[in-house]
């Protein structure tokens, strides 16, 4: 009976939540750094987008000049970007030729121990 009843009222608590609780006694649950920073992050990161987009239309430049000024900017970043890309291509091809020669180096000692195990053995067995 006491079971039961105990079983009952655990049940019935399992669909509360930790701010239905909070609500309950009148307070409100703490937002955690993440959710606080995260959207602030964000609308920091557009302010900067729009504010640099500003910054280039009100600058005292000809509309000839603001585009020859983007077209450079852009093709410069392309050249980095890809630069970046093939170090990073370089670096993993360097890192698989060092493993394949450090998996080649072990299959080398596997193969030697085992020569050594089958001569010591009698009869080569």
């Amino acid at each position: 009976m006491f079971e039961t009843t105990v079983r009952d009222k655990f049940n019935d608590m399992r669909g509360i939540r930790r701010s239905d609780v909070l609500s309950a006694l009148g307070l409100a649950p703490r937002w955690s750094s993440p959710e606080v920073l995260l959207p602030a992050a964000g609308l920091f990161l557009a302010g900067v987008i729009v504010g640099t987009g500003c910054a280039l239309m009100m600058a005292p430049s000809s509309g000839e000049e603001m585009r020859r000024n983007i077209r450079g900017k852009a093709r410069e970043l392309k050249r980095r970007a890809g630069g970046a890309i093939n170090d990073g291509l370089e670096e993993l091809q360097g890192a698989g030729e060092s493993v394949r020669d450090k998996l080649g180096e072990g299959g080398r000692r596997i193969e030697r121990a085992a020569n050594s195990l089958t001569s010591q053995t009698p009869n080569g067995k």
